[in-house]
C-alpha cells in the first residue's frame, strides 16, 4: 500500500508538473499574441494620423486651390487678353456709349524691377454720365491700372431737337497686374 500512496504522488506531482508546463505554454502564447496585438494596435493608430494627415493636406490644397484661383482673377494672363478685350467693349451695353478699342500693346519692363505691363487705348462716346460711368468702371476692375491718359472732350452739343451733347472720352491704361507666357 505503501507503494500505491508513492503511485499516486508521484502522478500527482507528474500532473502538476504538466499542468505547469501548459500554464507556462499558455502564458508564452498569450505574451506572443499581447505583443503583436499591441504592435498592431500601433500600426492601426500610426494609419490612423496618416489618415488624418492625408485629409487634413487634401483640405488645404483644396484651400489653396481656391485662394490661387481668388488671386488669379487679379491678373490678366497673356492667353486671356482677348477676353478681357471684349469685356471691355461689352461694357458699352452697361453704360449706353459706344466704345472702341483703338490699340493694345505690351510694354517691355526696362529694369529688372520694372514688370512687363498691357497698355490699352480705348475711345468711347455718348452721354457724359455715361463715359464717365465707363472710366469709373475701368479703374474699379480688380487689376492693378496706370491710368496713363485721360481726356474728355464734348463733340457734338445738344440741339433744338432734344439730342443730348456727345462726349468723348479718350482713355490710355497699363494694366501692371499683366501675366506673359514667357514669365
Amino acid at each position: 500500500m505503501k507503494h500505491k500512496g508513492n503511485f499516486y504522488f508521484l502522478i500527482a506531482i507528474l500532473v502538476c508538473f504538466g499542468m505547469a508546463g501548459v500554464y507556462g505554454a499558455l502564458y508564452f502564447f498569450l505574451q506572443k499574441e499581447v505583443k503583436v496585438s499591441n504592435e498592431n494596435e500601433g500600426r492601426i493608430l500610426l494609419l490612423q494620423a496618416k489618415d488624418e494627415d492625408v485629409t487634413s493636406q487634401k483640405k488645404l490644397i483644396e484651400e489653396t486651390k481656391e485662394k490661387v484661383s481668388t488671386l488669379s482673377s487679379h491678373f490678366i494672363y497673356e492667353a486671356g487678353v482677348v477676353s478681357f478685350l471684349e469685356s471691355l467693349e461689352a461694357l458699352d451695353t452697361v453704360t449706353g456709349t459706344e466704345t472702341t478699342i483703338v490699340s493694345v500693346s505690351v510694354k517691355e519692363g526696362g529694369s529688372a524691377t520694372e514688370k512687363k505691363s498691357l497698355t490699352v487705348s480705348l475711345d468711347s462716346e455718348g452721354s457724359f454720365v455715361g463715359v464717365y460711368h465707363l472710366l469709373r468702371l475701368i479703374e474699379n476692375l480688380p487689376y492693378e491700372i496706370d491710368v496713363q491718359q485721360t481726356s474728355f472732350s464734348r463733340i457734338r452739343t445738344a440741339d433744338e431737337l432734344g439730342n443730348a451733347p456727345v462726349w468723348k472720352l479718350t482713355l490710355v491704361f497699363s494694366i501692371v497686374s499683366f501675366i506673359p507666357t514667357s514669365v
